[in-house]
């Protein structure tokens, strides 16, 4: 500064004042002068006062540990203590600030005493640079790095960079992830990462690819086999990209790479079932007409079971369509598989192939957009077996009917003059009695019983013969009804024993023919009844119990018992374990169709011989 003479002087106090009253307040920066031991702020700037959303009037009424964020205050305390004591003769640090509105300010505060050292500190001022937008972009950028990071995990994607000049290599940390090594341990250099796939033939196929690819300034891509730390064959695959300088020089080569072993693990496997299957398999481009309704297939691929099972060559069908293999082709199979490649729904059938003369079951699906897949068997033995079946069922069901229809005539047609032979026994024991030797009468006697066992085993044939049919519609009958009338017409017999009855209360419902359930119980008690044996305190228990989804009915005794051995004999026509036992050995077969005709089964539970015996059975539709 100069006087009017143009000599040089110093400026006077009020001169210093107003300069630093300019600067304070036109700086961009944000300025404050601060009472050192107190905090409060005596002249502020415009700008720092802006940064916080405050007018310079109330910025003046406020501490700088008001606004300062309160787990950055105690460094900033720590600083001012260290500054008052003469330990430090200024400090610099980035700290939160809190906005007029409650918001997060980011500041780079710089301080500096504004007393001379040995004097008695005073003030200091504080300098602030409003920071904000940089922390935001620094932390937008950390998390999109901490996103791309990820990403590449998850997708187990890297990327890399070679410096074509340098040799120097970069990995992206999922690159050493891929090849499972150890940024500490290994290095990539050319030399270290073609070491990893010892496979000459790969390296010169890489080699011409990537030399393709920079003559051509294009994006190139390969794919490469790499061998684990652990001997283990892994598959990459790469896409890369040459950086070039203004005058087309090549600098770099950057990329990506992608660890695709499970992708190739997991072709190698479809490829192995592909052949190995044996179901046959077949691969079908859709053709459309005009109006885009699938009308044909072209074969694309098949497996060697097509070829097995169809006896069509793979060669023969390539590109062929499936009306030219096979012209005798239904159009309802064709339109099956169209709604399949429309709607994109699987659909499964049996159908016969006129030219092949074969039975197959299909089930079609679509793999892929326009494409259609094809999974078949060969069940033309099964078929025929079916067929055999059938016709061997409809045979066997014939023949018994006439067996039946034979059985009813002959036990019908042997009743008449089995009454006859009745009747003249009856008239030539009358005209007798009193008359002749004592043993004709007695040969009348064993005539006559003849007569009547002949006449009950007439009777069983003939009941047996309409067992093959149901004689009421089905209903709905209580099971303690059926008992209650089962006990009532063998009341007799239950007397002269006598025999204790135990029924099971709460006896569930049957459903079916109300006569042939009611002879199932009836027969079943007789026979306990009949095989009770010398049994002291005779008892017959019946019942119900559930096993699993079905409800098992039961006839208990403690009877004789049957052996193991035994115990399916019992159910066969005319078979008696005691051959002097009464009836004709009818009845438990009669029970068996009559279990069977409803759908069900029966068995015995016996422990063996003098252990009692359990006769069960189970028909469907029990409630």
């Amino acid at each position: 500064m100069t006087d009017g003479s143009g000599t040089r002087r110093q400026p006077t106090s009020e001169e210093r004042e107003g300069v630093f009253r300019a600067v304070f307040a036109q700086t961009a920066v944000g300025v404050a002068q601060v009472i050192s031991r107190t905090g409060a702020f005596v002249r502020i700037n415009r700008r720092y006062a802006e940064i916080l959303g405050y007018t310079v009037a109330e910025m003046e009424n406020l501490t700088f540990q008001a606004i300062t964020h309160a787990e950055d205050l105690e460094e900033d305390l720590a600083n001012m203590r260290r500054l008052l004591a003469g330990e430090i003769h200024e400090f610099a640090l980035e700290e939160r600030y809190y906005h007029k509105n409650g918001s997060i300010v980011w500041v780079n505060l710089t301080v500096s005493p504004m007393w001379a050292i040995g004097e008695e500190p005073d003030y200091h001022l504080a300098i602030v640079e409003d920071i904000t937008l940089r922390k935001q972009t620094e932390r937008a950028l950390r998390e999109s790095e901490g996103k791309l990071r990820e990403a590449q995990r998850m997708a187990r994607l890297g990327n890399w960079y070679w410096d074509v000049s340098s040799g120097n290599v970069e990995w992206s940390e999922e690159v050493y992830r891929i090849f499972q090594l150890d940024p500490k341990e290994f290095t990539p250099q050319i030399d270290s990462i073609q070491a990893l796939s010892p496979w000459p033939e790969d390296h010169e196929r890489d080699k011409e690819l990537i030399q393709r690819a920079l003559a051509s300034r294009e994006q190139g891509s390969h794919e490469q086999r790499f061998l684990g730390p652990d001997g283990s064959i892994g598959y990459c695959f790469s896409i890369f990209q040459g950086v070039y300088d203004d005058d087309g020089d090549l600098l770099a080569i950057k990329g990506t790479v992608q660890d695709v072993t499970e992708h190739r693990r997991a072709e190698q496997n479809y490829q192995t079932l592909f052949s190995e299957m044996l179901n046959g398999f077949a691969l079908h481009e859709v053709i459309r007409d005009e109006q885009g309704r699938p009308v044909d297939f072209r074969y694309l691929a098949v497996n060697p079971a097509f070829e097995r099972l169809t006896g069509l060559k793979a060669k023969d069908v390539a590109e062929k369509t499936m009306l030219e293999m096979m012209p005798g082709t239904e159009n309802s199979f064709i339109d099956t598989l169209g709604h399949v490649a429309l709607s994109g729904e699987p659909a499964s059938l049996d159908r016969y192939v006129p030219p092949l003369d074969r039975y197959y079951t299909v089930t079609a699906f679509q793999p892929a957009p326009n494409q259609l897949a094809v999974i078949f068997d060969d069940i033309t033995d099964r078929k025929r077996a079916e067929r055999q079946r059938e016709e061997l069922i409809a045979r066997l069901e014939a023949q018994n009917a006439e067996l039946e229809r034979f059985t009813y005539t002959v036990s019908h047609d042997l009743k008449s003059p089995l009454i006859t032979i009745k009747g003249y026994i009856g008239l030539l024991s009358e005209a007798l009695e009193g008359v002749g030797p004592e043993s004709v009468h007695g040969d009348l006697e064993r005539i006559s019983s003849a007569a009547d066992k002949m006449g009950m085993l007439l009777e069983d044939l003939l009941e047996l013969s309409r067992i093959g049919r149901l004689i009421n519609p089905p209903e709905d009958v209580p099971v303690a009804a059926l008992v209650d009338d089962a006990l009532t017409l063998l009341r007799g017999r239950l007397e002269e024993m006598p025999v204790e009855i135990a029924v099971e209360p709460d006896l569930p419902v049957l459903r079916g023919d109300r006569t042939r359930l009611l002879e199932i119980f009836q027969n079943l008690i007789d026979n306990s009844v009949k095989y009770m044996g010398p049994q002291p305190k005779p008892r017959i228990e019946i019942g119900a119990r559930r096993d699993g989804n079905e409800t098992v009915y039961y006839v208990r005794d403690n009877g004789i018992g049957i052996e193991p051995r035994f115990q399916e004999k019992v159910f066969g026509l005319f078979d008696q374990l005691d051959p002097k036992a009464e009836g004709t050995g009818i009845g438990l077969a009669l029970v068996k169709r009559i279990v069977e005709i409803h759908g069900g089964r029966i068995w015995i539970e016996s422990e063996g011989k003098g252990r009692g015996s359990t006769f069960c059975f189970v028909i469907p539709n029990s409630k």
